[in-house]
């Protein structure tokens, strides 16, 4: 009997994985070091939260890596919407704010995981591996407790997912013409 989990049957099992980030070279970037492992292939990629959604309908892969901050509905928005189209998707999300909050927003919007971009090629291939098993991998916090936060990152902490998002895209210095039209 085999116990290994990432084989069936003896041989390495295939993982599909679908890319959402809205900069083509990390996508490309992802997709080389994810299918050079000969056990991961990239079914599909996306720039926006809602090509996310559409192409997760359309490639139903075991694992979708969904960038947090991405133009129009950010990444948290098509977490949620993956999520509540199918409540078993392993959806890890990834961010290059190295912040716990976005953990937390990340957990609270469904995903199994949370990766920084910062991360180890090692690192991402692991966290890909455990999600495709439905285990969870959250990189910056390995317990459910925040360390302590500062009075403006407890009023930030209380935003609604929606909230959040919209203080992400101010953040980036956008018009709130702009986001609303995004949004």
């Amino acid at each position: 009997m085999d116990t290994d989990p990432y084989r069936q049957g003896g041989e390495l099992r295939t993982i599909r994985v679908m890319i959402v980030d809205d900069h083509p070279v990390v996508r490309y970037g992802y997709r080389f070091l994810l299918e050079d492992t000969g056990s991961i292939q990239v079914v599909a990629e996306a720039e926006t939260g809602e090509e996310g959604y559409e192409a997760y309908k359309q490639h139903l892969p075991d694992v979708v890596i969904m960038d947090l901050i991405l133009p129009g509905a950010g990444g948290l928005t098509a977490i949620r919407r993956i999520r509540q189209r199918n409540p078993g998707a392993r959806v890890l999300a990834l961010s290059r704010q190295e912040n716990p909050l976005y953990v937390r927003k990340s957990r609270e919007a469904g995903a199994i995981g949370f990766i920084s971009k910062s991360a180890s090629a090692g690192d991402l291939i692991e966290a890909v591996r455990r999600a495709s098993l439905g285990q969870g991998s959250f990189t910056l916090s390995q317990d459910s407790t925040l360390p302590y936060l500062s009075d403006e990152q407890e009023k930030i902490q209380q935003l609604t997912s929606r909230e959040f998002e919209v203080f992400q895209l101010l953040a980036q210095g956008l018009p709130v013409f702009d986001i609303a039209q995004a949004l």
